[in-house]
């Protein structure tokens, strides 16, 4: 909670920075969104003050059919008119990322440039703040850690992740005791 605070005063030393921060902080507080879900969200996705997606999951693991319904707040709705494409046509994405056009290939390898982005305007901003990690794997974590000491169940806490089972959700939260 104390990096989280630590962590939201922080003052961006580049536009590149405040931007890999922002995009940070988006993951976080649209329930911890993977990278790839925020590049893959349409303007269809958004219907006034909440987004509504169905998460993309990576690897051998099953995708959770079951929509995850995110409120936007302040920080989100910034983010999506700082960074947000001008034509917001509903199948236009938000973010200029991604193109329709491009194969599955090319869409993976522009995630992967986007997350390495981040990333790497991440990394100053952990070792100035003496973070352990600070990535955009960290966000998800975060928010699911941040709603666990809340002692929010793990029933509502699944729903939010958008895990297809309470059994990924216990196995995902005791990860990180593990990790502590």
């Amino acid at each position: 909670e104390e990096e989280l605070k630590t962590l939201k005063k922080y003052s961006p030393k580049s536009d590149k920075q405040e931007k890999a921060l922002k995009f940070w902080w988006f993951s976080f507080y649209a329930n911890g969104i993977n990278m790839v879900d925020v590049c893959k969200l349409k303007y269809k996705d958004i219907d006034r003050d909440k987004i509504t997606i169905s998460r993309t999951k990576s690897g051998e693991t099953t995708i959770s059919r079951q929509p995850i319904v995110i409120d936007i707040n302040e920080t989100i709705r910034e983010v999506i008119n700082q960074y947000g494409c001008k034509n917001n046509a509903p199948n236009n994405y938000v973010f200029d990322i991604l193109d329709d056009k491009m194969s599955e290939m090319k869409t993976r390898k522009k995630v992967q440039l986007f997350v390495r982005f981040i990333n790497n305007y991440l990394a100053p901003i952990r070792d100035e703040l003496g973070f352990k990690k600070l990535t955009t794997n960290v966000a998800r974590h975060s928010f699911a850690s941040f709603l666990k000491w809340g002692l929010i169940s793990q029933d509502i806490i699944s729903e939010a992740l958008g895990h297809s089972s309470l059994k990924t959700t216990q196995r995902y939260l005791d990860s990180f005791d593990d990790n502590a």
